[in-house]
This record gives structure tokens, C-alpha cells and sequence, in this order.
């Protein structure tokens, strides 16, 4: 299983969930180191947030394990450079320009 940084998930995680307009409402991205267990072995995590109040659609979560089953969280004795968040869509942009920045937290 190939290796990648949290802000590389991160980036995997929005080009997969932008292929889709109807998951447009998705504003952000996290990705956070997890403990593997043997139900699920993936050794990171993902949180999803949305503008307004809708729902995170399950096709989402199912783009979410597709990855996971590819790709390990990168180890590092460093929590915090695990963790990566994508933030709310610059909304000065058309759709088509909008502009994702995977930052460290």
C-alpha cells in the first residue's frame, strides 16, 4: 500500500469529491492519523464539513474508503504535521476557479 502525507490524502480526498456537482455543498476536508483496527484497518481518518445545513452525502464516504483501501497515512512522531484540512472554498471564485489549499494545521 502506497505511503502519502495527510496533505496529499487531502488533495486525493477534494479532486475525487469535486468530480461530482452534487457534492458541491462539501466546504472542507480533514484528514487525522487513526489507529488500525481489524473491522477497519485504514490508518487515517477523515472529516467532512458542509456549508449550510446539509447532509454529507454517502457517495462521499464511499470516495473516503476508495482511498483508503490505496493509501496509508505517512508516520511520523509529529501529530500535528499529520494532520491536514482543506478550508472553506474561496467563494470570490466561479465554481470552475475555485481555488483548494491543503495546509498543515
Amino acid at each position: 500500500m502506497e505511503t502519502k502525507t495527510a496533505a496529499e490524502l487531502v488533495a486525493l480526498v477534494v479532486r475525487e469529491i469535486r468530480e461530482h456537482p452534487e457534492y458541491d455543498h462539501i466546504a472542507g476536508v480533514s484528514v487525522m492519523p487513526r489507529i488500525p483496527q481489524p473491522s477497519h484497518p485504514a490508518n487515517w481518518r477523515v472529516e467532512l464539513s458542509v456549508s449550510g445545513s446539509w447532509h454529507i452525502p454517502e457517495g462521499a464516504y464511499k470516495i473516503v474508503e476508495r482511498l483508503q483501501a490505496q493509501f496509508n497515512l505517512a508516520c511520523s512522531d509529529d501529530l500535528d504535521k499529520r494532520t491536514a484540512h482543506v478550508p472553506a472554498v474561496d467563494k470570490s471564485f466561479p465554481r470552475q476557479q475555485r481555488r483548494w489549499q491543503c495546509m498543515t494545521s
